[in-house]
């Protein structure tokens, strides 16, 4: 089984994006385990909870705008708001009875359904849940001790004035664009910097995993390399 890397629990406004980690302790009692199981090898990085109820996303969500190919995590589907059907699924479906993942399909504006079962409350389904929460755990154990080390001295460098950062930025795998800028803050799962055009630089959340970034000290000497999908901890 696949697990996936760690995030540290990230809040913005009102909504919740949440490292997917924290998916054990925020989805209700009724899931059926074979939800999880299916997330825990498909879903990606991060949750994000709707503000509204229990519905659970993968990317950025809101009500105007839905990320193509994302997934959405569900016990109620079809639903008007403002005279306005929502969340249209291309199965019969019957709310608050079954929780169902399903992917946006933005040409057709519908979703697709990935996988669905029935509300299971039953001790048995519970017992397994904590079975697979504690399978998760053991396959994301990381060495945070090197991991510390780096951050540790990057965060000395900035003490000293001494921290620069090249950060080359990605989108969908594909390569979007280049900075250089001497660093202000850096934590983490945040990075704050000014470029060569004295404009404030902030990547963070999701954005922050899939940069690539090179560390540098004000001579140009290489201090750390953050590959995509690492974090620093």
């Amino acid at each position: 089984m696949k697990y996936l890397k760690t995030y540290k629990q990230i809040l913005e406004k009102k909504t919740e994006l949440l490292l997917f980690s924290k998916v054990f302790n925020i989805i209700p009692k009724s899931i059926d385990y074979k939800i999880i199981e299916w997330m825990i090898e498909n879903w990606g990085d991060v949750i994000k909870k709707s503000p509204y109820g229990f519905s659970y996303y993968n990317t950025e969500k809101d009500w105007d705008y839905t990320v193509d190919k994302s997934l959405r995590l569900s016990d109620h589907w079809n639903f008007y708001s403002a005279d306005k059907k929502h969340c249209k699924i291309d199965i019969p479906y019957s709310n608050n009875e079954y929780w169902t993942i399903a992917r946006y399909d933005k040409k057709t504006d519908m979703y697709i359904e990935e996988i669905s079962y029935p509300y299971n409350y039953s001790e048995e389904n519970r017992l397994k849940i904590l079975e697979l929460k504690k399978q998760y755990y053991n396959q994301i154990n990381i060495d945070y001790s090197q991991v510390n080390k780096a951050l540790t001295m990057l965060k000395t460098h900035i003490k000293n004035d001494n921290l620069y950062v090249k950060v080359l930025e990605y989108n969908n795998g594909v390569f979007v664009k280049e900075f250089f800028g001497k660093v202000n803050k850096l934590k983490s799962n945040k990075l704050i910097f000014q470029d060569e055009f004295g404009e404030k630089q902030i990547f963070n959340f999701t954005t922050f995993t899939k940069s690539e970034m090179f560390f540098y000290d004000k001579n140009r000497n290489l201090l750390y390399h953050k590959e995509k999908k690492e974090n620093l901890n």
